[in-house]
């Protein structure tokens, strides 16, 4: 190789190497970022100094709930917030800022949901029973019917046995007078 051809060789290898680093110094970035946002919230805390929910759950509190959701995307969208780094950032920053109220929140949300499947339970358990005395019910209508049947059955069968006999006796005796 020429010394021009050389020196382009090197370059081009300078500049590969240039866009590698500058591309790990932005991965290097990003995860310093991310550390720093990791450190810098804090999870409030409730009486006994533990945190009630986490990041994920409030997240996702956040994301199902209508209101909330609405309220995020608007703000994200005031801030003009665009690459995902960001978006996680303003995230955690919505959660830190609010985070005694979204607990709050949360925690009624599921103690709601927890009363409404309890209710749901007992109502089961309620029509379970109701159908249980019904069928009882039924069963002993049924029972006592078919023992009445029984009993009118033997009793004219009875009577039907005892009055062919009293005609038979009867027709016998007058034939012998």
């Amino acid at each position: 190789l020429g010394v021009g051809q050389e020196a382009l060789t090197n370059s081009k290898r300078s500049f590969h190497i240039g866009i590698f680093s500058k591309a790990g110094t932005l991965r290097n970035a990003a995860s310093s970022l991310a550390s720093k946002i990791r450190k810098s919230v804090k999870p409030a805390n409730n009486t006994s100094g533990q945190a009630l929910f986490d990041t994920h759950e409030l997240t996702e509190f956040i994301t199902t709930n209508q209101e909330l959701w609405e309220d995020f995307r608007t703000q994200l969208a005031a801030s003009n917030v665009v690459t995902n780094a960001a978006v996680r950032f303003f995230l955690l920053s919505y959660i830190s800022e609010r985070r005694e109220d979204l607990e709050l929140m949360l925690h009624e949300y599921k103690k709601k949901k927890k009363e409404d499947e309890s209710s749901k339970q007992s109502s089961g358990v309620k029509f379970m029973r109701r159908i249980r005395a019904s069928t009882e019910s039924i069963t002993n209508f049924a029972s006592t019917s078919i023992r009445n049947i029984q009993q009118r059955a033997s009793f004219n069968s009875t009577r039907r046995n005892c009055g062919s006999e009293t005609k038979h006796n009867h027709f016998t005796s007058h034939s012998f007078s």
